[in-house]
């Protein structure tokens, strides 16, 4: 495999998905929506001591909530991936080119799983800074990078890996997407 012609698919598809509203809907709802939800339920002088009693509740709560929102928005990219391919304005599909599709297929995984991996970081510290700065929570770095490590990036290549293969079974967009949020929730 050529590393560079890996490097080239995979930063342009991380371009690709910054222009998508898609995936500009999905971090604004993950900076937004999970840390207000966040500090709904764990800020503040008013809530149970269960919700920030342990240094693990709020990274938890963290990776859990950011987790469902990556696995919805994951659904949406992954379903339109092969159909992009063959749409009549990129020609993709039909065209010749100088890589595999596997090199194609890895480079774009590649892409995008940075991507998701770069807003999770980006809304851990959004969350220290906001949810942890109000309550009296003890606060761990460690365990939001652990939590990340082993709750994230596993559902990621889960429901990566799920649409990718359900893909190849429907033919349909519609069928892909369905079959999918009936699985995953």
């Amino acid at each position: 495999m050529d590393t560079h012609t890996f490097f080239l698919i995979m930063r342009n598809e991380m371009k690709l998905q910054m222009r998508s509203w898609v995936f500009r809907f999905f971090v604004v709802l993950s900076l937004v929506g999970v840390v207000v939800c966040q500090m709904y339920r764990q800020g503040g002088d008013d809530i149970h001591w269960k919700m920030v009693g342990l240094p693990c509740s709020i990274p938890l709560v963290n990776a859990y909530l950011f987790s469902l929102v990556q696995s919805l928005f994951l659904i949406v990219i992954m379903s339109d991936f092969p159909r992009r391919l063959v749409r009549s304005g990129l020609r993709d599909g039909v065209m010749v080119r100088p890589f595999s599709n596997t090199v194609y297929y890895w480079g774009a995984l590649t892409g995008i799983f940075l991507l998701f991996l770069l807003v999770n970081v980006v809304e851990v510290f959004v969350v220290i800074l906001l949810v942890n700065s109000v309550n009296a929570a003890p606060l761990s770095l460690s365990l939001y990078f652990f939590y990340i490590l082993t709750l994230n990036v596993p559902c990621f290549f889960f429901v990566s890996g799920l649409a990718a293969c359900l893909g190849a079974v429907f033919s349909r967009v519609f069928g892909l997407f369905v079959s999918l949020v009936w699985f995953v929730f």
